[in-house]
């Protein structure tokens, strides 16, 4: 799932708009963000992050990216993930 302190509706239309196949979430109040400690303190915003989380909760894995408008190749993911999933 995918995790934003975006509003429902724009999370709707990024949803539709990209025809993605997990949900979108809205943390308005950012808690879940900064439970996770990907919260940029000084501009008050959720920094664009990977996140592979355990059954228990844990985080297993976590890649946080320098440049926002940037994104991790699908591939590179899988393979630092599928180790962990086992």
């Amino acid at each position: 799932m995918g995790i934003s302190a975006d509003q429902p509706f724009s999370q709707k239309a990024f949803h539709d708009q990209l025809k993605l196949k997990f949900p979108l979430l809205s943390d308005r109040d950012m808690k879940a963000i900064r439970s996770y400690g990907l919260v940029n303190e000084p501009l008050h915003t959720a920094q664009r992050a990977y996140v592979f989380i355990g059954k228990d909760g844990e985080i297993l894995w976590k890649h946080v990216m320098e440049n926002p408008v940037e994104k991790l190749d699908n591939k590179a993911i899988l393979e630092k993930i599928t180790p962990l999933a086992k």
